[in-house]
């Protein structure tokens, strides 16, 4: 919520020089005048709140559509909050999600997952038994999604985690 005219007339007035040339009394045309200009203030105020909550990413639903064409989501058969979060967390996911970032944005989409990272195989790294990857798989995170997350598709994850610059293998347990 935005500040008042009264409450930008009073920060005006703390603002004015000091002094007996500039005694200030709240009846004043001084205390008039800025009274008329904190209104102006006010007014401009309130407008951009009302501007900021219509325009954000996801939270006005009349521009939901306009979002996710925006951001490369298709429109899906997802709930409108559920539809908001996705938005929400594409924006803000950009090209190159961390994996503990992947992880919050799963949770806040309602997805439990598991999450593994595959380097190529490395001397002093590399185990007895285990996986041997080369380096194609540098840029491949492992997502283990629990099928009973309760989330409609696990595409909608997919399709709001897919960084520019890595490639995400989704594995769905049943």
């Amino acid at each position: 919520m935005g500040r008042t005219a009264d409450d930008y007339a009073a920060a005006f007035a703390r603002l004015m020089p000091q002094g007996r040339a500039w005694r200030f009394n709240p009846g004043s045309r001084q205390a008039q005048l800025l009274l008329a200009l904190a209104r102006t203030f006010a007014r401009i105020d309130n407008e951009v709140d009302t501007l900021l909550s219509a325009y954000l990413p996801g939270d006005n639903s009349n521009l939901l559509a306009e979002w996710e064409a925006t951001l490369g989501l298709d429109a899906t058969a997802l709930t409108i909050e559920q539809r908001q979060a996705r938005i929400r967390a594409r924006f803000v996911v950009g090209n190159g999600p961390s994996l503990p970032f992947i992880n919050a944005v799963a949770t806040q989409l309602g997805f439990s997952i598991a999450i593994t990272r595959y380097a190529p195989a490395r001397a002093g790294v590399l185990t007895a038994g285990g996986a041997v990857y080369g380096e194609a798989w540098c840029p491949v995170i492992g997502i283990t999604i629990e099928a009973d997350s309760g989330v409609n598709d696990p595409a909608d994850l997919i399709a709001t985690l897919q960084p520019y610059s890595a490639h995400i293998l989704f594995i769905l347990l049943s």
